[in-house]
């Protein structure tokens, strides 16, 4: 597969939701190995490491779907009510202990870019990078830490911006769409940002105008939507 820039993604989208079947057929049968296999996949790819290649252009895949299927496996188990999910809620207080100082200490380190030189780290290398491609264990502790911080602080801020927080949720609800725009609209960004030699007022309307198309995106997907539905109940 060709990596095209700022649509990268896609691939590993294709590749999850291919996937997603043989997921599920998995947890329908053999709930407990589901996680414990996908987490072993993520390690070995790490450890080895391995990733997909790409074609025709030889390289790798800016993901790696070896190690973020376990975003999706993690975020597939722990919306259950029981299992793994029941765990996380009944001890979620615990949890949001542990990661607030987790996502403190490691935006301070972001901020001052304090991070171990590659060549000085023990193999294998991967497993205390800050990696992005491979999804490294920092980069999937500081993503659910932040989740688990997150979930905590939402409902305290949604009543003081319920505009904020209705306009995130309408972006969250049709992800799909708002996605596929975002991506033209990044490559178009660049472009902008090219012609007219960025600067904060070309940022800025750059910025503000891709969020309101974002916007306008989601709401057209909804109001489609709503009109289907009134349509279906027309014709009963």
């Amino acid at each position: 597969t060709h990596q095209l820039g700022y649509f990268d993604i896609l691939p590993l989208y294709v590749v999850l939701m291919l996937a997603a079947p043989a997921i599920a057929l998995i947890d329908r049968f053999a709930r407990p190995l589901l996680v414990p296999l996908s987490l072993a996949l993520y390690l070995a790819s790490l450890i080895v490491p391995f990733t997909a290649p790409t074609w025709p252009v030889p390289g790798q895949w800016f993901f790696n779907p070896y190690t973020w299927q376990a975003i999706f496996v993690l975020g597939f188990a722990l919306s259950r009510d029981e299992g793994l999910g029941a765990i996380v809620r009944r001890n979620m207080r615990t949890i949001r202990l542990v990661a607030l100082p987790i996502v403190l200490v490691t935006a301070i380190l972001v901020w001052f870019n304090w991070f171990p030189d590659p060549t000085r780290l023990p193999e294998p290398k991967l497993l205390f990078l800050n990696g992005k491609s491979f999804l490294t264990p920092m980069r999937l502790i500081q993503f659910l830490a932040l989740a688990a911080v997150f979930s905590a602080a939402y409902p305290y801020f949604a009543p003081w911006v319920p505009w904020l927080t209705e306009f995130l949720s309408s972006l969250g609800r049709n992800s799909l769409n708002v996605f596929c725009v975002a991506s033209l609209l990044s490559l178009i960004g660049q472009i902008v940002r090219y012609l007219y030699t960025g600067s904060l007022l070309v940022d800025t309307i750059v910025v503000v105008s891709g969020m309101g198309l974002l916007w306008l995106t989601a709401w057209v997907s909804e109001w489609r939507d709503r009109q289907q539905a009134v349509a279906r109940l027309s014709a009963r």
